[in-house]
């Protein structure tokens, strides 16, 4: 019953992380094909609530999908990923996003 109970959390999930999806795709076309490339690329250390190697799999291969990002190291007690950004204004910005999906992320899996 408790796998039943999953599936609409599950759908809402898919449905947000396509159309964030969908928005990450617009920016990277518009960033690429502007005459002017303004990119601020780096890297960051975001602390992750995700525990098990499921949750930390899942978030890492979700953060990589979406253009623009790239998850390149995971430490190994699960506390935090290394994530490379196209551009990043705001390091503290750009956590808040990923702890945002994060979020969404485990309240479907949870």
């Amino acid at each position: 019953m408790k796998a039943i109970a999953r599936i609409p959390r599950l759908t809402w999930f898919l449905a947000y992380f396509l159309w964030e999806l969908a928005v990450a795709n617009f920016d990277v076309a518009r960033i690429v094909l502007s005459p002017r490339l303004d990119l601020s690329p780096g890297i960051v250390r975001v602390p992750i609530a995700s525990h098990s190697d499921l949750e930390v799999t899942m978030l890492a291969n979700l953060i990589s999908l979406t253009p623009g990002t790239i998850t390149i190291e995971v430490e190994r007690n699960h506390e935090a990923l290394f994530v490379h950004g196209l551009h990043i204004d705001s390091p503290e910005t750009f956590r808040n996003s990923i702890h945002q999906l994060e979020a969404k992320l485990l309240k479907a899996l949870r």
